[in-house]
C-alpha cells in the first residue's frame, strides 16, 4: 500500500490541535501513518483487502472529482472528500471509513504528546 496515500488520509483525519506544534504534528501524524500501514497488513484478509479497496477508492475518486491527486491537495480538501465518503452507504464505505478512522483516533490518542495536550492522566492516583 502507499505509504504517502496512507499518510496524507491521515492528516485527512486526525483531528488538528491546537497545542502541537508543526513538527510534532509532523512526527504524530508520520507515526500514525506507519501504525495504519502495519495493522492494515496484519489484519485478516476479509478485513485487509476491503480496507485497501477503501483507500484506492479514496485516491480515485478524489481524482476524479478533482482532477488532483489525494496526496497533492490540501488537507481541507481531503477531509471534505472523506466526509462525503464516511456518509456513502454503497458498499459500505460508511462502515469501512468509520474502521479507519477507529484505528487512526486509537494510535494517535495512543500517543504521550497527544495524552498530555488533552489533559489525560495515565496515574489515576495522581487525580487525588
Amino acid at each position: 500500500m502507499n505509504k504517502k496515500l496512507i499518510y496524507s488520509l491521515t492528516e485527512a483525519i486526525v483531528p488538528t490541535a491546537p497545542f502541537l506544534s508543526k513538527m510534532e504534528r509532523v512526527s504524530i501524524t508520520r507515526e500514525v501513518s506507519e501504525y495504519i500501514a502495519l495493522r492494515i497488513n496484519s489484519l485478516i484478509f476479509l478485513m485487509r483487502i476491503p480496507l485497501k479497496i477503501l483507500i484506492l477508492f479514496l485516491a480515485f475518486s478524489h481524482l476524479l472529482v478533482t482532477l488532483r491527486t489525494f496526496s497533492q491537495s490540501s488537507i481541507s480538501q481531503r477531509r471534505k472528500h472523506t466526509e462525503r465518503i464516511a456518509k456513502w452507504h454503497a458498499l459500505h464505505m460508511n462502515d469501512l471509513m468509520k474502521l479507519m478512522k477507529a484505528l487512526m483516533l486509537i494510535a494517535y490518542y495512543d500517543n504521550p504528546i497527544v495524552r498530555k495536550g488533552i489533559g489525560y492522566v495515565d496515574d489515576f492516583s495522581k487525580l487525588d
